[in-house]
């Protein structure tokens, strides 16, 4: 469920009755006008106002928003997280070209998922527990999360015509998503450059600044070897990132075509690029340039 506002979300759980909710996390959109983290806990928690009786709710146990609501208590509700301390927690995990690879808690079930980032891997153990609610039996579960399908523009992997590995995740972005996004590509050692094209993170309020040095400062010549940026706060991104890259290797525009352009300068089929922004960057306009 959806909102911009506080109420909306009550709203919509009153008139859907679900019998499963779902609070994935605490993130940084809406900052613009909830004005805080903790404004934002309170609307998303207002999903929990329409749950059945004997319904079930899930949430990330890893928030500390999260924990420190009282409400969460009163109902049937599970944990899930990557610490220990959840109910529901990865153990074993793996990370490879072909996706995430895990078993749940001291269970000797393993689940793959063709999917990349250890974000993923929290999102397959809410689909889990959701299956197991429903007495899914587990091996419709495992086949289930094996054949999982990315959506279009979300961590979505293409090929170039000249041969060089695309991730498309211009779909939308946030600070949390985007350090998961940079998180995940770091982890990709199997193509000899990595470099990614980074856009404005828009509607965070008066710490977009802020948000957007975080981004910056995460960023290093080690494992991405080229940054390019696009849109004003992206350039803070750039700032930041200049102070610890050799020259040439941080690049700010305000056209696309420029980007693109460049990007294939210095851009071999070993390599591989991500692409990410919010929505209003429209940063897929770039890929179109090179498939």
């Amino acid at each position: 469920m959806g909102m911009s506002e506080k109420g909306q979300i009550r709203n919509l759980s009153i008139i859907a009755q679900p019998d499963v909710v779902i609070i994935t996390m605490i993130g940084h959109s809406h900052l613009e006008t909830l004005g805080s983290k903790e404004e934002i806990a309170k609307a998303k928690l207002e999903i929990i106002d329409g749950l059945k009786d004997e319904g079930l709710c899930l949430y990330n146990g890893d928030e500390p928003l999260l924990l420190k609501n009282k409400n969460l208590s009163s109902i049937n509700c599970k944990a899930f997280g990557e610490k220990y301390t959840n109910d529901l927690f990865p153990t074993n995990v793996q990370l490879d070209e072909y996706g995430v690879h895990f078993k749940l808690n001291d269970s000797k079930i393993q689940y793959d998922v063709p999917l990349h980032g250890k974000h993923s891997i929290l999102n397959a153990i809410v689909g889990i527990a959701v299956g197991q609610y429903y007495n899914v039996p587990t091996e419709k579960i495992q086949e289930a999360l094996r054949q999982v399908n990315i959506t279009h523009m979300r961590f979505q992997f293409l090929t170039a015509k000249t041969g060089f590995t695309i991730i498309n995740d211009a779909w939308n972005a946030s600070p949390s998503s985007m350090k998961a996004a940079i998180e995940t590509l770091q982890t990709l050692n199997t193509y000899n450059k990595k470099m990614i094209v980074i856009g404005d993170m828009l509607e965070l309020g008066k710490k977009a600044e802020t948000y957007h040095r975080e981004i910056g400062k995460m960023l290093n010549e080690e494992s991405i070897q080229y940054v390019f940026t696009y849109g004003e706060l992206a350039e803070i991104v750039a700032e930041e990132a200049r102070k610890k890259y050799d020259t040439g290797k941080v690049q700010s525009f305000n056209n696309k075509t420029r980007i693109a352009e460049e990007v294939l300068k210095v851009i071999t089929n070993q390599d591989i690029i991500l692409l990410k922004g919010s929505r209003g960057m429209a940063l897929e306009e770039i890929v179109q340039n090179w498939i």
